[in-house]
């Protein structure tokens, strides 16, 4: 009976003491994100043709784009920072799966971003093919192997 009694009294003891809780403040940062980024090398190259006839338009599809934005108003633009003699070089983003719209770019004036893709919203897309076709536009002295770099921005659609 004893040992009853004080068992019980141990639990009516442990049981007055109750349940302790602590609060704890979390915060959590989100900024802004913006990411782009391009894979491979792409390469036009212009062959023999029919005498009298400029050489045919020819493509490169071997590269792609991806980029991560948590904005709501972004574009991607482009720029060639060097022209092509006798060449007219475009570029078309083929945008699947994304909320973007994609144009054709012509690459008219050096170092001018032009509209690649507009209306990107919150998105992270990735393995976005790019197209670049060279036109050529009259015949020039063959200058070997060129290579110009493109630019391509992630920035705000306005």
């Amino acid at each position: 009976m004893k040992k009853s009694m004080i068992l019980i009294i141990l639990a009516i003891a442990v049981m007055s003491f109750g349940t302790f809780a602590a609060d704890q403040n979390v915060s959590v940062t989100f900024g802004t994100i913006d990411v782009l980024g391009v894979t491979g090398a792409a390469a036009v190259t212009f062959v023999a043709t029919t005498p009298g006839v400029l050489p045919v338009n020819q493509t490169d599809n071997s590269t792609s784009l991806a980029w991560t934005t948590n904005s709501d108003d972004r574009k991607i633009t482009a720029s060639l920072a060097t022209l092509f003699a006798g060449v007219n070089l475009s570029a078309l983003v083929t945008v699947v799966g994304g909320a973007g719209t994609a144009a054709i770019v012509n690459f008219a004036v050096a170092g001018t971003p032009y509209d690649a893709v507009t209306g990107i919203g919150i998105e992270c897309l990735a393995g976005q093919l790019i197209t670049y076709t060279g036109v050529v536009t009259v015949m020039v002295v063959g200058y070997g192997s060129k290579t110009n770099v493109v630019t391509w921005t992630l920035t705000g659609d306005v």
